[in-house]
Parts: structure tokens; sequence; C-alpha cells
């Protein structure tokens, strides 16, 4: 489904969003019976992913083009200055811990050990994101169209006209993250989203101890 847009101003996008979300429902996890908080962090991402979709359908049709983001791009991985939330924290720990193969934690492990030494993520393990489904949120923001990025280059800064986010679909998704961190209100969540909240509480990816997380082991 496309929605309507004029300019900067967004025309019913969250009554397409909502038509979307409930056509295309997640599926659950067992562990959210025991983790309040991975339900919170998985809603929020369906949010995104399905608003992103939705958004990015209208943005390819008015550029006439496709992005040139594609799967075993890597460009954005070698630089993760992400900034990564406490409940992102609780994903990214919960997947690798309960849900990666043992041949690949195995491998990931190594790169969690090192990560001080290594430039790119450290969740970037033989060219491909290890923790795809439980990547950032800033990891699934950027999408750049035009020529694909180059290893070397820092896109936001030589191409911006090629940069594109899904802001329509950003507010849900952090209102809906919210709510993890104590806001219990409509009024509330939304007066820390116009805040920044959610970004004052988010720490670079490459300053988190990743080695503690390699000798993790499922409770």
């Amino acid at each position: 489904m496309r929605y309507k847009s004029q300019g900067d101003i967004t025309i019913n996008f969250e009554a397409c969003l909502n038509d979307e979300l409930t056509r295309s429902p997640r599926s659950r996890e067992a562990d959210e019976a025991r983790h309040p908080w991975l339900t919170i962090l998985l809603d929020a991402y369906h949010i995104l992913t399905i608003g992103t979709i939705l958004a990015l359908t209208s943005e390819v049709a008015r550029r006439e083009a496709s992005p040139a983001c594609k799967a075993g791009c890597t460009a954005c991985c070698l630089r993760p200055e992400v900034p990564v939330s406490e409940l992102e924290l609780l994903g990214i720990w919960w997947y690798v811990v309960e849900k990666l193969p043992p041949e690949e934690r195995i491998v990931l492990n190594e790169r969690l050990i090192r990560h001080r030494e290594i430039l790119a993520c450290p969740f970037l393990v033989e060219m491909r994101c290890a923790i795809y489904p439980l990547r950032p949120l800033a990891c699934r923001f950027l999408h750049v169209f035009g020529a694909p990025c180059k290893a070397e280059e820092i896109t936001i800064e030589t191409r911006q006209q090629d940069i594109w986010l899904p802001r329509e679909a950003v507010p849900r998704t952090v209102l809906t993250m919210l709510t993890y961190f104590g806001f219990a209100t409509d009024e509330t969540r939304r007066q820390a989203l116009a805040e920044g909240y959610l970004v004052s509480v988010s720490t670079p990816m490459g300053n988190f101890p990743w080695e503690s997380l390699a000798t993790a082991r499922k409770k």
C-alpha cells in the first residue's frame, strides 16, 4: 500500500501503518513470557520495519530508483559508532546468548574478545551482520540512493542528497521503546520523544565491553 505525501506533510501515513501492522502481525518469541522488555523491543522493531517498507515504497516511486543498499554491503559497518540504548543492548545480548547457533557463536566470540582492536563492528562476521534481526535502530535507519557507498566514504557528508531516512516511522517506533524507560503515559512519552530522551541515554556501540558478552551463557 502506498500513502500520499505532499512536501514534508505526510497524509494518512499512520492510518496506512495501522492497516499494514494489522495485516502483518509479528511472530512471537517464547522468551517474551519471562522478558517483558523483549516484547517492547520486538514491537518497536516490527513497527519500524513495516513503516520503513511503507515509506520507502513512496520514496522509490518519487525518485524512480531503488536504494543502493543490498545484502553484502558493509560500508556502514566499518565505522560502527552508532548509538545503542540499554534496551537495544538487552536485545543484542539475548539474541547472541539464546538464538545464535553454537558454531556461529564461536566465530563471533573471537571478534567480541578482540573488539577494541577492530575498527569494524564486532558483529560483522564474514561480511554479514551476525545479529541482523536484533541490530540497533541506528543500523536500520540509513538508506542510500545512487551509487553504492565506497568503503572509505562517509556518505552522509559526501552525498547528503542520496541519504534517505524513514522519518515518518521513527516517532511511533521510539514512543514504543520509551515504555521500557518508565514513561507510562502518552503525554510523558511524547514529551520524552520531543526532548530526545532515547538519544541522551544511548552509548556509542564501540564503547561497550563486548568481551563480557563472549563469556555469557544461557541461564
